[in-house]
């Protein structure tokens, strides 16, 4: 008996939602491999880049309690631009096709802001995943880990904080 109403249950949720749930796995692919590719592309660019030597330095002789290798500001830097770039996307392409919000106030400056403000905290810690997993594993094996922490985080943060305009 339970698990008919499971069954229709998950019948009446994917009839309403599912089409939502599917457009959003697939973005979520999608920007995945814009951050991966964006990651990768910037960390074997700018591998020799000098600023990342100097920003190093400035950190070690500053008195901040940060201890960071050049090797450490270069993938936070790449970590940073991947970011960026699959968060912006991400807005856009959800809050158009995935949710169907075609309110102009979702692609509004102050309400990407929040929204991003939100998603930089759980950027803060998939980061830090990276940095401290990196001597570990294979960076990219780290890059996937930072990812999985950064998901579960975002989850978190939009099922707890839900951002109203």
């Amino acid at each position: 008996m339970n698990a008919d109403r499971a069954a229709v249950a998950a019948r009446r949720f994917y009839n309403s939602h599912g089409g939502e749930v599917m457009r959003f796995a697939i973005v979520g692919v999608f920007n995945t491999c814009i951050d991966v590719s964006i990651f990768w592309t910037c960390t074997h660019v700018f591998v020799n880049a000098p600023v990342f030597d100097r920003i190093a330095a400035t950190l070690a002789g500053s008195r901040l309690p940060i201890a960071a290798g050049a090797e450490d500001v270069l993938l936070v830097a790449s970590n940073f631009a991947a970011w960026a770039v699959a968060f912006s996307i991400s807005f856009v392409v959800n809050n158009l096709w995935t949710f169907r919000r075609h309110h102009t106030q979702f692609l509004r400056l102050p309400y990407y802001l929040r929204v991003a403000a939100c998603n930089l905290v759980s950027w803060g810690v998939a980061t830090t995943v990276l940095v401290q997993a990196s001597p570990y594993m294979p960076l990219i094996a780290a890059k996937f880990l930072s990812i999985a922490v950064g998901f579960v985080l975002n989850f978190l943060i939009g099922k707890f904080m839900p951002l109203r305009f």
